[in-house]
């Protein structure tokens, strides 16, 4: 057994208060031991692979917290699916007055906006929240399940208004999937949704939530679908069912399981993908996250610096391009490379597997970019210490 970190600060699981906490290697793997002096000792599996979190985990423990770069609104409660991982499930709440919502886009410091729920869609003055997000020069977006994007007028309501990134969860590409996770069949909904978004040239972000034994198979489907389809679909957001919210059972994947899956998918070596990661992304990484900018990833995999030859630098191109996303991708790569255009694909992945009660590392998210308002306190708090605290409603 040998110590990774000395003193941290995590959540006692019992009572969420703050509580002190040490995390340990032992056969390769990671556990966090936490102390509370009411309920006593916990120790939990944090990570499967050491040296991954080793290479991801801050040595130096951040005294102050890192600016918020994006902010996370549930401007309403209501929602039209009843999902059985929901990590935000209380309905009964009463959504925030536009008073409220104004002065906390007005008074949060970072750019980026993103309003979500519940159901953001079902709250009838979302464009006018919006426009005023827009008219504060900052960048809204939108965190939704995308069925009332089914309806094309209405989604060039929002567009209208401003609308600027769609983050949309999109879960597998069986019925199967959807039954499971959400608790009914929505592929063809989904499915036309994205359609109307792209008819509507909206800038989209899938999301997937992968749950063990449901969609893990299905993550090299999902990256070849939303690969087909850079013209509209940006990045893919690659998160993991945690013990949050309505979801109770400890089956999560972890980080290094979903690389592996996702390193498969795209034929590129894990340690390819950590170092891209971490050269490219800040010298401060988290424990919960790789961002993977795709063009940069396979540029660097074709090993054309110090190629004198534009045409064995365009061959060594087309080699690593091809096989990873296809021909028509590979031509459009080719060109910009040619034009000397800086990103080769427009398209990032985001893989996160959110810190929760049993895992959560207080000093390590000082580090989030991404802040969550709380409607109830009026609070701003890094974005999955905020969840964490919310689970306080359903399970004392």
């Amino acid at each position: 057994m040998e110590l990774l970190k000395k003193h941290t600060v995590s959540i006692c699981p019992k009572c969420y208060e703050e509580i002190p906490a040490s995390v340990y290697e032992d056969k390769q793997m990671v556990y966090m031991a936490k102390n509370c002096h009411k309920h006593g000792e916990f120790t939990f599996l944090i990570e499967k692979d050491a040296r991954l979190y080793r290479r991801l985990m801050n040595g130096v423990e951040s005294q102050d917290r890192k600016p918020f770069e994006n902010i996370m609104i549930a401007v309403t409660h209501s929602c039209n699916l009843d999902c059985p991982v929901c990590y935000l499930p209380s309905r009964a709440e009463s959504e925030l007055s536009l008073q409220v919502l104004k002065k906390t886009i007005v008074g949060f410091e970072g750019d980026n906006v993103r309003l979500s729920g519940g159901e953001p869609t079902l709250r009838e003055d979302l464009p006018e929240i919006i426009s005023f997000i827009l008219e504060q020069g900052k960048i809204p977006s939108l965190t939704t399940n995308g069925l009332r994007f089914c309806n094309r007028q209405y989604l060039r309501r929002l567009k209208d208004a401003g609308l600027y990134y769609v983050h949309m969860s999109f879960n597998g590409l069986s019925d199967q999937t959807y039954q499971k996770i959400n608790g009914c069949r929505l592929l063809n909904k989904k499915l036309k949704a994205l359609r109307n978004l792209k008819a509507e040239k909206m800038n989209v972000r899938t999301s997937i939530l992968l749950e063990r034994g449901v969609n893990d198979k299905e993550l090299t489907k999902m990256y070849r679908f939303c690969v087909r389809n850079l013209n509209f679909i940006h990045s893919l957001r690659i998160r993991t069912v945690v013990p949050s919210g309505r979801h109770n059972v400890f089956e999560q994947l972890y980080l290094s399981e979903i690389l592996s899956i996702f390193s498969n998918a795209i034929k590129v070596s894990k340690d390819e993908i950590i170092k891209h990661s971490l050269s490219n992304f800040g010298g401060e990484h988290l424990p919960c996250s790789l961002t993977i900018d795709l063009g940069r990833l396979l540029y660097d995999k074709a090993e054309v610096k110090g190629t004198r030859n534009p045409v064995v630098r365009l061959v060594k191109i087309a080699l690593v391009f091809l096989p990873r996303v296809g021909i028509l991708i590979t031509i459009g790569a080719l060109i910009r490379y040619v034009l000397r255009k800086k990103r080769l694909i427009d398209f990032i992945v985001f893989i996160r597997v959110w810190p929760h009660i049993y895992s959560i590392d207080l000093n390590e998210i000082k580090r989030c970019p991404s802040a969550h308002f709380v409607g109830s306190t009026g609070e701003v708090l890094p974005f999955c210490y905020a969840i964490a605290l919310n689970d306080r409603k359903y399970k004392l």
